[in-house]
């Protein structure tokens, strides 16, 4: 039986992890719940930064992009980096904070 790739690297990442020889993600007072599995991390972030400046940043605080009128961003892409926590609650936040400007920009009255 022919095994999806995904599974094939999470088995790889499991037996990594099991391995008392290696260390995947070392004990550090970022993490609050002490080592973050390797496997857990998987939310890509800062392919998209948010920012002023079109020449280090790809979309405006409010989401949209320096080059282009239509496309917006409101995922974690537009973080500069991942957080020490999952960056769930943050996501959600900017988010709505997004779609408000989009609602404005559309000329829509977004019900809080």
């Amino acid at each position: 039986m022919r095994s999806f790739p995904l599974l094939i690297i999470y088995e790889n990442l499991q037996r990594v992890e099991d391995d008392p020889e290696t260390t995947v993600v070392q004990r550090a007072p970022i993490y609050l719940r002490a080592e973050a599995p390797l496997r857990g991390m998987d939310c890509s972030c800062g392919t998209c930064r948010m920012g002023s400046d079109p020449a280090s940043s790809m979309v405006s605080f409010e989401g949209r992009w320096h080059e282009l009128a239509n496309p917006w961003i409101a995922d974690a892409n537009v973080f500069p980096g991942w957080p020490a926590v999952g960056p769930g609650l943050t996501v959600i936040a900017n988010a709505l904070r997004i779609g408000e400007a989009i609602g404005g920009v559309l000329g829509l009255v977004v019900l809080a």
